[in-house]
């Protein structure tokens, strides 16, 4: 019944099996945890970076968000809009768009129950990412905070990558993170972008349980799961935000 949601076809395939079978047991109490953790990780480092950071995350009349094909739906992405955040990103076009209490938007698979997408909007009273910290000081922060988790495996984190980029529209600096984790309830790969732009905190999150068989995966998971995360990639290299983009 939300009208914002938007169905083309796409080409991610089939529904996954083996260890996304597994993971679809896990309550959805563990997929929230990890989503507060990384966000409450995001915060805190931007509340130690000033006096005074605010941390609210109260949401606005969601008639200010819009969905569109765009340039993104050449790459299968509905372009999703929200101008009263200011921020703007790509989401696989036969995805759910709903809401959560703390998010200002959720994007739901509804072929895998724990893969979604997350965007998390929190004023701040720095300015920009580089007082927030380095691209590596932030990967570090999180890979910690993930690795204190009593669902996290003793040395199950592995941060695969972190990247700086700079938004098409915006041009403000983005830190993208993707890392793995091994957990109790499965294996899960996980993609962060963050910014700061006109003292507003954004944050993307994306998680997806891996369907490779941990102890005899095969080439077929293997590539299902990379595929995956590239889809991941895609999204977070369409999240963009600032007042800019809408009072151009």
């Amino acid at each position: 019944d939300d009208a914002r949601t938007t169905t083309t076809t796409t080409t991610r395939g089939r529904k996954a099996r083996g260890g996304e079978a597994r993971a679809m047991v896990v309550g959805a109490n563990d997929a929230d945890d990890g989503r507060r953790g990384r966000r409450e990780v995001l915060r805190a480092l931007a509340v130690g970076a000033s006096a005074n950071a605010a941390a609210g995350l109260a949401r606005d009349d969601a008639g200010e968000a819009r969905a569109d094909a765009g340039e993104e739906g050449k790459r299968g992405l509905t372009r999703y809009v929200d101008s009263k955040k200011m921020f703007e990103l790509g989401y696989p076009s036969s995805w759910a768009v709903a809401s959560k209490p703390g998010a200002e938007v959720l994007f739901k698979n509804p072929e895998a129950k724990y893969s979604n997408i997350g965007v998390t909007v929190s004023p701040v009273t720095i300015d920009s990412l580089g007082k927030f910290g380095s691209l590596s000081e932030i990967g570090e922060k999180l890979a910690q905070a993930e690795s204190k988790k009593e669902s996290t495996i003793p040395g199950g984190v592995s941060v695969l990558s972190e990247t700086e980029r700079v938004g098409a529209k915006s041009g403000a600096t983005f830190y993208d993170y993707e890392y793995r984790l091994i957990t109790t309830h499965g294996n899960k790969r996980i993609f962060t972008s963050v910014s700061i732009v006109d003292s507003t905190l954004y944050i993307l999150n994306a998680q997806v349980y891996e369907t490779a068989d941990p102890e005899n995966p095969t080439e077929e998971q293997k590539a299902f799961d990379a595929k995956n995360m590239d889809l991941y990639k895609q999204v977070g290299a369409t999240f963009d935000a600032s007042k800019a983009i809408f009072l151009a």
